[in-house]
């Protein structure tokens, strides 16, 4: 995907032009807990601990990270302090780490929120994903939560832009967070944050909650209050996440300022294997895409020039498709390994059937052909593109006129492409 940031920085930048002042304030924020496991319910039935799950060991899962909710308790002494002029705040989130010693940042901003009204908790409308299905291999991985407020107008319209901004950009992946999400990172702290725009009252900033190198599954909250012994005691349990709130001892918390951030570890990327082949932003799934189309041409070409074509385009498709899934930073090594050997399992069937082109006298005939077609349509182990499936049918509709006559000296070369794509397929 390309990202769209870059065209909203002049329009930030005439923001700036518009009103630079920087005001003085007290360099104050709430104090902030820890990160707390909550309990959350799976099905809306079953009440499950945080960690009680799955965990994600280094390079053998996949990790999603989203910040389900973010308020604001607009009662607490400080927060009456800093918006007795309902002046709004915005949330902000950054999530950073390392891979393979280069920086990765995933940035989201809220929209501005004006802290009043007469419910104690103010609802920041925040429901970002940061990690989609990342391999979980980040080192030194980071999560940042603020709330900023500004007294002029031109900071909450920098927030507005930024949250147009990150909100067009789906969870992020570690190749789109090494480029694109350290530039929109480092571009929120200069011009939202720097010179003082914009003060930030949590000043959350906690490693991701690592036992032994693993990240459990589950929901965290961070607490957030003047004083901490308001929070102190969700320390001690009996906090669980309902889906919309947090509450404590069945009641909903509404005396401190908390965020609730839910982690989410997977064995694999795709749900099942074959439909890799469907991902249209995966260059390797195009050459796998490409390689089944040949396998099904093979059924029914007739002429020894494509024939020739067919099996040169199933090699250099395999070997390219091979090498642009090893590469792939955003899969783990043993799902690569298992998509590949999926098509090669899938490839090597493909031909079986193929072979059936041959009679018992080592020919290639009309009736050797539409049996191989009829046959790649009804196997229950064989499943071809729709667009191949289709062209089978319209073949086999009339096959006498549509099926055509093999040339001479076709035989000898499809027994050779045989066994030369067999070679092929043999290649790990």
């Amino acid at each position: 995907m390309k990202v769209t940031f870059i065209k909203y920085i002049p329009l930030i930048y005439t923001f700036l032009a518009v009103s630079n002042i920087a005001y003085a304030t007290d360099r104050v924020s709430l104090s902030t807990s820890r990160f707390v496991e909550v309990d959350y319910y799976s099905d809306g039935k079953s009440r499950i601990k945080t960690c009680s799950g799955k965990q994600a060991s280094f390079a053998q899962n996949y990790v999603s990270i989203s910040i389900n909710k973010l308020t604001v308790n607009k009662n607490d002494s400080l927060i009456k302090r800093v918006f007795n002029k309902n002046r709004n705040a915005f949330g902000v989130s950054n999530l950073k780490g390392e891979y393979q010693s280069q920086p990765i940042s995933i940035s989201r901003v809220g929209h501005p929120v004006a802290i009043k009204g007469g419910n104690s908790s103010v609802d920041m409308g925040v429901e970002w994903g940061m990690l989609d299905r990342v391999p979980w291999v980040l080192k030194n991985a980071s999560l940042e939560i603020k709330l900023g407020y500004a007294a002029d107008s031109t900071t909450e319209s920098l927030a507005e832009a930024f949250n147009s901004i990150t909100a067009v950009i789906p969870d992020y992946t570690i190749s789109t967070s090494m480029a694109s999400g350290v530039a929109i990172a480092s571009t929120i702290d200069k011009l939202l944050f720097g010179a003082d725009r914009a003060i930030d009252l949590l000043n959350v900033h906690r490693d991701l909650p690592l036992l032994a190198n693993r990240l459990c599954e589950g929901y965290y909250a961070i607490f957030a209050a003047e004083n901490n012994d308001v929070y102190e005691k969700y320390y001690q349990g009996d906090v669980i996440w309902m889906g919309n709130d947090l509450e404590y001892k069945g009641k909903p918390i509404n005396d401190v300022s908390y965020a609730v951030i839910s982690v989410r570890v997977s064995d694999q990327y795709y749900e099942a294997v074959e439909s890799s082949i469907n991902d249209n932003s995966r260059a390797w799934a195009s050459k796998y895409r490409d390689t089944q189309t040949s396998f099904f041409d093979l059924l029914w070409v007739s002429d020894k020039n494509t024939l020739g074509e067919l099996t040169r385009n199933i090699k250099n498709n395999l070997i390219e498709a091979r090498a642009l899934l090893s590469s792939d930073i955003n899969l783990i090594q043993k799902e690569k390994i298992s998509i590949h050997q999926f098509f090669i399992d899938d490839f090597n069937k493909k031909l079986e059937i193929a072979n059936e082109r041959l009679d018992k006298n080592g020919k290639v005939t009309a009736l050797s052909t539409e049996n191989a077609l009829e046959n790649a349509i009804i196997n229950p182990n064989v499943t071809f593109l729709p667009e191949n499936t289709r062209m089978a049918q319209i073949l086999l509709s009339n096959p006498s006129a549509n099926i055509p006559s093999v040339e001479a000296g076709f035989d000898k070369e499809f027994i050779k492409a045989i066994k030369g794509t067999q070679g092929v397929l043999g290649l790990k």
